[in-house]
């Protein structure tokens, strides 16, 4: 595999960062974005990537590296994956942190909404993740859902019992937040639900909720 990489020329070093991100990638891949230059960052500490690192990459050898698929890329082969994850130290931790440190939920890119519950699971901090209600609020709700069942804590358990319960699956994230707002005030969750509170961006604020089921009329107000 290292020849492989060797006869990438000049910019093997950068070639290996950038394919290294890649190794690491959820699902259908990276697409030619910032989480994959945050992901690049976070392996590789004292390295700051840019688009044109990318560029650069894909006219050189290693474009031969990697398959394309519907705007996403992947490496060619599991063993180049392999290889390159050998020597990375806390890889799932150093990613999760990236991009929970960017902190901006609403413009966020798609595989971070998508899969950074994936990479939490894999560095044992999903509940941390879990205690976000900004990321609840925008994260795509399927991807979310898959991870729910490998929370560790009570707070955990209680969060994904609201996310659960609530029908948000297919709301805008601002309809969302009343939902998850209702069903954390149904399950006495007090400190989430004053989280959900403090995101409105209009004076509509849930202060409590009763009963143990959620009324289709109070859905369709909201959406």
């Amino acid at each position: 595999m290292d020849r492989y990489l060797d006869a990438c020329g000049p910019d093997r070093a950068l070639v290996r960062r950038v394919l290294t991100a890649l190794a690491f990638a959820r699902g259908e891949g990276l697409s030619r974005d910032s989480a994959w230059l945050t992901i690049a960052d976070a392996l590789h500490s004292g390295h700051k990537h840019t688009l044109l690192d990318l560029d650069t990459v894909f006219q050189s050898a290693a474009n031969y590296l990697v398959e394309r698929h519907d705007g996403h890329y992947r490496l060619y082969h599991h063993a180049l994956n392999e290889h390159l994850q050998e020597h990375i130290r806390s890889p799932e931790h150093a990613i999760t942190a990236a991009f929970v440190e960017t902190g901006n939920w609403q413009r966020a890119s798609p595989y971070v909404l998508r899969h950074l519950p994936e990479h939490a699971v894999a560095a044992g901090v999903l509940d941390d993740l879990l205690d976000d209600a900004g990321f609840l609020v925008h994260a795509e709700p399927f991807g979310l859902l898959t991870s729910l069942r490998h929370n560790r804590t009570r707070h955990g358990q209680l969060v994904s019992s609201v996310y659960r319960a609530s029908q948000h699956l297919e709301a805008h994230p601002d309809t969302r937040r009343l939902q998850l707002a209702i069903d954390a005030a149904r399950y006495g969750v007090d400190d989430l639900l004053g989280k959900f509170n403090a995101l409105a961006t209009a004076q509509w604020q849930v202060r409590f909720a009763t009963g143990h089921g959620v009324s289709p009329a109070t859905v369709a107000m909201l959406t």
